[in-house]
Formats: C-alpha cells, structure tokens, sequence
C-alpha cells in the first residue's frame, strides 16, 4: 500500500509523518524557512518584512477516532483496488478486547471506530484519512502536517491581518474534524518546556525512522545489470597500463552499445565546490554535459548526481536500445546499486526502472578507475572539474551535509586551539594540541581519562562524580594542581571507607571526605 501511494503521489506533500525519508526534522526545516523568508521579504507597501503566525494542533486519540467507513469511502475515492478495500475492511471489522484483572476478566468491547494500535497497516491508513484536511483551507495559509500534528502559518506585514486569515484556517480545520468525527486537543498548547525543566529531562530520545525505497527489490528490471569489477586479481592499486587493459577487455566483453555514456564528479580538497561531468557518445555524435552539485558534500554526492543527471538526460530523449554506462571512481556508488534498491539512491533506482521499462532497452552500468588513460574518461573528469568553479549558492544541499559543515566550522575557527575543553559532556571536542598526559606517572597514564575511555565501560554522566589525580602544575590547570577523570562514585567511596585513600589520590563524595 506504501509503494502504491508513493509512487502515484496520492499522499498530501506536506505529510512527513511515517513515511520513507521524511522526519520531523525536515518540518521544522520548512517552517523556520518559510519565516526567514517573511522577515526578508521586502516586497510588501511598507517594505519591513512580514510577520509570521502560527497556530500548533494537536487531535485528541486521533488513531482511535478513525471513522472506519470515512476511512473506506476515502480509499475508493483515491481509486484503491476492491482486493484493498476488502482487506481493509477485514482489518477494521469486529475488533474486540477485555480486560484481565487478578485473574478475572470482562465482558468483551466491540470497537466501531479507530485502527489497531501498533498494527504494521495503521499508520499508512491513518494518512489516508487525514489526508485532504488542508483541501479547503483558505489562500496564503501554509500547513506542515507530521501524523496527527498539524501546524498552521500566515504571513502578513500586519499582525492583525495575519492573525485573521489564520483564524480562518483554523476555522476550516475545525469543520473538517466535525465532518470526519475528529476531537482537536484544545489542552495542548505548550511545547513541555516547564515539565522537562521540572523533571530534568536532558534530552528526548527518538527511534531512528528506517528508510524504504519507492521500488520493491521485486520489481527491479531484469534488463538492467552493473559490475563494480574488472575481473579477479584487479583493484585500483594496480599499475595505469594494467588498468587501461583490464578495462578496455572489459568494454570488449560487453554488449556492442547504441549509446556510450560516461561519468565522474569530483569536489576541492574531497569536501567542497562539488562538480559531476557527463559525457554522452551516440554514433558520430559527442554530448558533454555538467552539473553543479553543491559548494559543500562529498566526491560521493558528486559521482551520485553526475549518474542521476546523465540517467534523466536519457530518460528525457527516450534512449533506446543498448546503453553502457560508464562510472568513473566511485566504485562505493556501483556497489551500492549491485544489492538492489535503497532509499539513499532512491532517485536513481526511480530513472533506472523507467529507463528499462522501455521495449528492447538495455542498461548497463560499469565502475571503471579514473585516471587511466581512457578517452572518454579523462573528458568527463576534465568536465567535472570546469564545473567547480561555476555558482554554486543555489544548489541544495542535505541535511546530513549541513550539520557537518557547521561542525567543521566550530572546530576550525570558533574554538581556540588553546581553549582545550576537557569536560565529559562536551559534544564537540577539538583535536589536542598538546599532550595531555605531561608529567603523569605510570600509574596515573593508566588510569587517565582517555585510556579509561578507550576500554567502553565509560559510566553515565549522571552515576559518575570526579577523582583529582595530584600531579605537578601545568599552564593549562596552574590553580588546582589537579587532573580530572571520571569514576563511579559509590564505589570510589566504598573502596576509599574500608582500605583508605591513596596519597595520590582523593575520592570525591557526595557524603562528604571519606574517612
């Protein structure tokens, strides 16, 4: 039902909600972005921006309040097959529970309405029935959806303005939950700071969301095949003129091609100012083409957008018949492809599928080394690289992609390379740039915090207190004359009460002094 739904675009394209490569994070991505753009927008009679609204809605045991015959009309409507639609109804039909108390039980309780909770099926027919409850809102109000989440925005130079086009938004989703016998939570309304504060959570923990890709491994063309290799015995270690000739008996082995493409991305320093270069021969006639693939990723990314864009080039001009595709370097990339469909190529897979769908379309894609004195190699890599120096600002970029680069930003210039931090639970540590364990004895080196580390028994930070290891002072702790590591505190306190503390070392204990 999942395939069937992606692939003919039928959910709501701002639901992310239990659905393959979207997260919450993207939502929250959107929404911050659609604000920045209102402050930046100028365009308005008083030129200062505009003024954002936002109303947060939350439904009240949504998955327990799903009108099971809504829910069937709503799957007819969207042209579900009638084997769907029986099995659905099967699904929702005569569900029945008690209770178990001390060994006695109730009498049985028939449900007319909701979805199994915990059912595989549930959630992707909970999306169904919410699907359409932004058809009916009103121009200008923007909706991001997450499950049974809802957020809604408005935009206006006037807060007044912005605040009545919001009420009826939210005028409209109420009458939607009416008609489909939905109950909005008017208690929600806060984030939980407070009660986070209050019970001293430190973080939430959330499940990772396990990507599945829009093509079953099932449906993946039986005219479509890649080799990652050039034969046994040979690696990219290799020799350049034992390259040349393994790949060239390798191109003689394949099929006699209508259409010979080749590939190959490239990036500055293998993190910035990405470029893919793609290089089409077809009879008599040459094609290059170029692709600017992000100021900042990975020569991965590159090689991955130069496949993507050469794979649309041919979708696009309905290239028929034998076609060998040739990728340059990124021997990762045709391995990746070798076990199937992912969600990380997800794109591609989509091209390739549609390629060989094509009557009498074959595709082949070989990993060849780069640098290796092929013709058509050496041109796509020369491509590649005229590329990096093109505008790269309006290209996006990931998610994954930018947290990375902030990090990198941090270490490189926003921490000092004297500011060393020590703490245990600091995120972020910048390389050393001194050694750490100047003037510790042998005793002290092996119990030090990074050895200590390094055997992965390190205690949470909430069951853990600090033992100062005495040592000569240095210019880094001059005052305290003291080194810090971590211990459990209980049994330094324990260990310290019946055999007494070293001279070298004082436990620390809540309690007090160990005696």
């Amino acid at each position: 039902m999942n395939y069937w739904l992606e692939s003919e675009k039928l959910l709501n394209s701002k639901e992310a909600g239990f659905r393959s490569l979207k997260s919450t994070e993207d939502q929250v991505t959107r929404i911050t972005q659609i604000i920045v753009d209102g402050l930046n927008d100028n365009t308005g009679p008083q030129r200062r921006g505009k003024r954002t609204v936002m109303a947060l809605i939350d439904f009240s045991r949504a998955f327990d309040k799903v009108w099971h015959m809504g829910l069937l009309w709503k799957m007819s409507k969207m042209k579900c097959s009638p084997c769907l639609l029986k099995t659905t109804k099967a699904l929702l039909s005569n569900q029945q529970s008690r209770v178990r108390f001390e060994g006695k039980t109730s009498h049985y309780k028939k449900f007319t309405g909701g979805v199994p909770q915990g059912g595989v099926l549930s959630p992707t027919l909970f999306l169904i029935f919410i699907n359409d409850i932004s058809s009916n809102l009103p121009e200008g109000v923007e909706v991001s959806l997450f499950a049974d989440n809802l957020a809604l925005l408005t935009q206006n130079e006037e807060l007044e303005q912005a605040s009545s086009l919001l009420q009826q938004g939210l005028e409209c989703i109420e009458k939607w939950s009416k008609k489909w016998k939905m109950t909005l939570n008017v208690d929600k309304c806060e984030t939980g700071k407070d009660k986070a504060y209050v019970c001293g959570l430190e973080d939430f923990p959330r499940e990772k969301l396990v990507p599945v890709p829009d093509i079953p491994p099932w449906q993946v063309p039986e005219t479509f095949t890649c080799c990652a290799t050039l034969g046994e015995g040979i690696s990219k270690a290799d020799a350049r003129e034992e390259l040349k000739k393994a790949v060239e008996d390798t191109m003689k082995k394949l099929n006699k091609p209508n259409v010979e493409v080749f590939t190959d991305g490239s990036a500055r320093d293998g993190v910035f100012f990405l470029g893919g270069g793609i290089l089409v021969i077809e009879k008599e006639e040459r094609h290059s083409l170029s692709i600017a693939a992000g100021r900042y990723g990975s020569s991965y990314r590159a090689e991955s957008m130069a496949l993507k864009k050469a794979l649309s080039w041919l979708q696009e001009r309905e290239k028929e018949g034998t076609i060998n595709l040739y990728n340059t370097d990124s021997q990762s990339l045709v391995r990746r492809l070798e076990k199937g469909p992912t969600s990380l190529e997800n794109e591609i897979w989509t091209l390739i599928h549609q390629i060989c769908s094509r009557n009498a379309t074959n595709l082949h894609i070989q990993w060849i080394p780069g640098h290796c004195g092929i013709a058509g190699n050496d041109e796509a890599d020369h491509l590649a690289n005229q590329c990096q120096i093109e505008d790269q600002r309006e290209v996006e970029i990931y998610l994954k992609t930018a947290k990375a680069v902030s990090k990198r930003h941090v270490l490189d210039t926003i921490w000092a390379p004297q500011n060393v931090h020590e703490s245990q639970q600091a995120r972020i540590r910048p390389a050393p740039t001194r050694d750490k364990e100047a003037g510790l004895s042998r005793r002290e080196r092996v119990w030090s915090w990074p050895n200590y580390a390094a055997t992965e028994k390190v205690p949470s930070s909430r069951s853990t207190s600090m033992i100062l290891v005495h040592h000569r002072a240095t210019p880094v702790c001059s005052v305290a004359k003291a080194r810090t590591i971590s211990t459990t505190p209980f049994m330094t306190v324990l260990r310290s009460t019946f055999f007494g503390a070293s001279s070298r070392e004082t436990p620390w204990s809540p309690f007090g002094r160990a005696r």
